[in-house]
């Protein structure tokens, strides 16, 4: 059945997953302290796509078991797939989950990124939306929210400082939100859902490629719903200050898995009829502010300490991953500033796409939970899926009072991405911009 040819209510969804592991040897991303590539694959990678399409509209939502994309990623991998698939590229929502168990695939200072398996990968993530297309078949639209915690908010107070640690008394998001679609017998072929927390269970000692908890999440929801015939899509939320709660076995993220996992299968089985589930997207293009950096003498004299603490430290035998990130940052910051190339702001994206009374919302960074809350609460549409990593990935968006108070997110994180620092006010612009694609769904 071609699209033009449904009544009104209907809509057509499809699914389909390609494989995206890595080679042994691939180096990995999330943890600056390791130094060499993958050693074993402890589970593999997959991307998921779930196609829909309406009368007017086609639109598809791609899970991948990936730290993050950048932009020049995503750009790449929209024109491929609406090659292959004839969709609109601007349509393409990519949500990555966020593991730290996977190959690099992001720019980072700290680590190499295998551009062949990037190659490759683009092509694999295109190939799945198109075999979605293909997939397409009458379906009614279901969804529900639930609630589970495996996380904690993982900014806490010491001495003062603001560390990475565990903080109970921290915001944490509880939703568990889930998109089902059934065939025309009322059995289910696809799900989205999505959670808010880290893919972060295990550290930087782990040399073993893993989709992490979220992995664990989607197997179980598959396999409680009857195995391979139905695919589910992971999209994490706002998890830039959420941490999974406790940390540091395979054990452990599979406990955390089958938590979300289970709450998943049973909000989908209480879900509610979306009876209207007519598609719409929207892009809003936002400029997130920027700090400028220290002054050209600042700079210079801050990498003279640097570069002499970094002697004294190879001397020690002692490597420091944050003082050579520092580093090059600072290089960098001086090159810039000699040039005269000092960003005030960074254009990024947010999409919204809207399936009846419900819709997700994709920011390309990592959003500290608050934010996420913020949108939620005031959205025109309930319930809002909010999506984090999702087509991009500028680092961490934190709240004005988390810049304020510095940390790891808001400060050290950027040595890492060799960017200037976010301003305060990214916050409001990022909760005004979702709210404005919301809004632009709905009209």
């Amino acid at each position: 059945m071609r699209s033009a040819d449904l009544p009104a209510p209907s809509l057509l969804v499809g699914s389909a997953r390609v494989d995206i592991t890595p080679p042994l040897g691939t180096w990995m991303q999330g943890y600056a302290v390791r130094d060499r590539g993958a050693e074993g694959i402890h589970d593999r990678l997959e991307a998921t796509a779930v196609a829909m399409a309406d009368r007017d509209t086609a639109a598809a939502v791609l899970t991948c078991d990936l730290i993050g994309l950048d932009f020049g990623t995503v750009e790449r991998v929209r024109r491929k797939a609406a090659k292959l698939s004839g969709m609109d590229e601007k349509n393409l929502m990519i949500a990555c989950s966020h593991t730290h168990g996977g190959p690099a695939t992001g720019r980072r200072s700290y680590t190499r990124r295998d551009e062949g398996y990037m190659a490759v990968l683009e092509g694999q993530l295109a190939t799945a939306v198109a075999l979605a297309f293909k997939k397409l078949r009458e379906s009614s639209t279901h969804v529900g929210t639930g609630t589970a915690t495996i996380g904690i908010n993982r900014r806490a107070k010491r001495e003062g400082k603001t560390v990475l640690g565990e903080n109970p008394e921290g915001p944490i998001d509880r939703d568990v939100t889930v998109l089902r679609f059934d065939d025309s017998e009322g059995d289910v072929h696809s799900l989205l859902f999505n959670h808010a927390c880290h893919g972060t269970t295990l550290g930087g000692d782990n040399y073993l490629v893993t989709a992490d908890w979220m992995g664990y999440a989607r197997r179980t929801v598959e396999a409680g719903l009857g195995g391979r015939g139905v695919l589910s899509g992971f999209i994490n939320g706002a998890a830039g200050d959420v941490n999974p709660h406790p940390r540091g076995s395979f054990e452990l993220a599979r406990m955390h898995g089958r938590v979300v996992g289970g709450e998943v299968i049973k909000t989908q089985a209480l879900a509610e009829r979306i009876e209207s589930p007519d598609l719409q997207v929207s892009q809003v293009e936002v400029d997130l502010p920027l700090l400028p950096p220290p002054s050209l003498d600042e700079l210079r004299a801050l990498l003279k300490d640097l570069e002499s603490a970094q002697e004294a430290s190879k001397k020690e035998g002692k490597a420091s991953p944050e003082l050579v990130a520092r580093t090059r940052w600072t290089r960098e910051m001086i090159q810039r500033v000699e040039a005269g190339k000092v960003k005030k702001r960074l254009r990024a994206e947010i999409q919204a796409i809207r399936i009846g009374t419900t819709a997700l919302v994709g920011v390309p960074g990592e959003v500290f939970v608050e934010i996420g809350l913020r949108v939620k609460r005031r959205s025109p549409l309930s319930p809002t899926f909010f999506a984090g990593y999702c087509n991009g990935l500028v680092g961490y968006i934190s709240t004005e009072k988390a810049i304020e108070e510095g940390g790891y997110e808001p400060q050290k994180s950027f040595y890492y991405l060799m960017e200037q620092r976010f301003a305060p006010e990214i916050e409001e612009v990022v909760v005004q911009g979702a709210l404005e694609a919301l809004e632009l769904c709905t009209r």
